[in-house]
């Protein structure tokens, strides 16, 4: 809350410290949310969006920088209550306190010998605040080694400097005679420069590429490999210069070479950055990649070729499937549970998820609420499992009493599915299914717009599943009596979803549909 406070205070994305997970260390971001500006409301924040990620992976990277020469290292902090932290993925506790930073310091760390952060010795340090985030980036080197290092190198300059002294007063003469001009010595000076530079940009970019673990593709207009990266040549199964002149049918097959040609030519069209998802077959073993495709421009502008790299998230992708196949059997699961408690229940939460489905989409909704109700219909009964079975099956009506008491069905689902993580917003659907437009619902008497979608298409598929079907103390009601009843209660069920239910009802699928159900 005190990371939402400044958000909303600062108007401002706003970082929080990292934390550690069973997963690994989250880094959680705080965005300011909006009102639209044709809304007329102050551009005041009225939401706060936390956003989560495992940045393990990325954070060892940053450690491991092979730029860095012998006795140096990158170490990352950051602030907390108690003073600072040195983020550490790759041990067991990945934040260890540290003791000797200087927490006078403010946005730069100067150059200069100090202590070291985590002992008494001495070490040469320097580093900068990362802005929006009380982390700190400091790169210390042992003051022993670099001493040595200068020793050894002071020692080195001498002797090559005599060397240059003497290689020079012998071999000047003979080269004086073949410069005839001091252009033309400026001239192979100059040359040599340019070569040594390109020499090391050449190798920099060689060791950079061969750390690299994405794969690395750069193609000319003709789709023509120019440039593979070791990593990529791996993933295909041949030497870097073999896939230099190859083209993707050649490595990947006709049919997935024309599926990635087609965004080569959206960035050719637009010049911008196309990422997009693919199934690759590598070594004929299937492998999900993430790819990311940009145009290559020279120094007038034109474009020479394309860049692509490719991200392999398979392991990614199969943690996903298998947290929505656990999922999809604990949501069965507990539909079983819920039928077996009241077989008056049994086939309405199928209904309701295929009626809230087909409602959902004729709205054109997102796939997000459109999955939300399809999960939360085959849940939104769980909560009458705790409810006493004689007031279930009772033939009389219900008093004041006995109402409260199955009321509660919607505390009890809250606690079963609070802690459950579905990845989409089932518990909120749940929650608020039973609230009213006029705010004469319950457990909280929320109104219209503070329902989300989800909740507002189950409140009406629920009512209507609920009344076609028999019960204890009635038999089914015929639909269009029910459709009439939902058109009567505009203060109950948005009005909106009770037209776009009736549609769905008298179609033809609709009308399969509630054959099948009643069969």
């Amino acid at each position: 809350m005190t990371m939402v406070q400044q958000t909303v205070a600062s108007q401002q994305p706003e970082f929080g410290p990292l934390r550690p997970s069973e997963q690994g260390l989250l880094l959680e971001a705080y965005l300011p949310i909006f009102p639209p500006e044709s809304s007329g409301l102050q551009q005041q924040p009225v939401a706060v969006l936390l956003l989560t990620k495992i940045v393990d992976e990325k954070l060892k990277a940053l450690s491991s920088n092979s730029l860095l020469e012998k006795g140096e290292r990158t170490r990352l902090l950051q602030k907390v209550a108690t003073g600072y932290q040195e983020v550490v993925p790759w041990r067991p506790d990945p934040l260890q306190n540290v003791r000797n930073f200087p927490a006078e310091q403010k946005e730069t760390l100067p150059f200069a010998t100090r202590k070291a952060l985590d002992e008494d010795a001495q070490a040469y340090s320097v580093g900068r605040q990362v802005k929006r985030a009380d982390w700190w980036l400091v790169i210390e080197a042992d003051y022993q080694i670099a001493r040595e290092g200068l020793r050894t190198q002071q020692r080195s300059m001498m002797s090559i400097a005599l060397l240059l002294v003497l290689v020079f007063s012998v071999t000047f003469g003979a080269f004086w005679a073949l410069l005839l001009s001091s252009q033309e010595r400026r001239s192979a000076r100059h040359f040599k420069r340019l070569a040594e530079e390109i020499e090391n940009q050449r190798q920099l970019l060689d060791r950079i590429n061969s750390t690299i673990s994405d794969y690395l593709v750069l193609k000319d207009l003709d789709g023509r490999y120019r440039y593979v990266n070791p990593a990529f040549a791996e993933a295909v199964g041949r030497a870097p210069h073999e896939l230099i002149g190859f083209d993707n049918e050649a490595v990947f097959g006709y049919d997935t070479a024309r599926r990635l040609e087609h965004s080569d030519q959206q960035v050719l069209a637009t010049g911008e950055t196309v990422t997009f998802e693919e199934l690759l077959y590598l070594q004929s073993q299937p492998h999900h990649l993430q790819i990311s495709k940009s145009d290559l421009k020279d120094a007038e502008g034109k474009i020479p070729g394309i860049v692509s790299v490719f991200r392999d998230v398979t392991e990614i992708v199969a943690v996903q499937k298998r947290q929505e196949q656990a999922t999809a059997k604990t949501v069965e699961a507990l539909v079983k549970a819920i039928e077996l408690i009241d077989p008056y229940l049994s086939g309405q939460s199928r209904l309701m998820g295929q009626l809230g489905a087909e409602v959902a989409k004729a709205m054109n909704a997102s796939d997000v609420d459109i999955a939300t109700i399809q999960t939360a219909a085959n849940l939104s009964q769980i909560g009458k499992i705790f409810i006493d079975r004689e007031l279930l099956f009772k033939t009389d009506p219900l008093t004041e009493e006995e109402k409260q008491q199955m009321e509660k069905h919607v505390a009890h689902a809250g606690i079963i599915l609070e802690d459950i993580d579905f990845g989409l917003p089932v518990y909120d659907a749940v929650f608020q299914m039973n609230e009213a437009m006029d705010g004469s619902g319950y457990p909280l008497g929320l109104k219209g717009a503070e329902m989300t979608l989800p909740a507002r298409v189950l409140a009406v598929v629920n009512s209507f599943c609920a009344m076609v079907e028999p019960r204890a103390y009635r038999g089914a009601l015929p639909v269009e009596n029910v459709l009439q009843i939902l058109e009567s209660h505009p203060g109950t069920y948005d009005q909106r979803i009770v037209a776009l239910l009736k549609e769905v009802v008298h179609s033809a699928f609709g009308d399969k549909l509630l054959r099948g159900n009643r069969a």
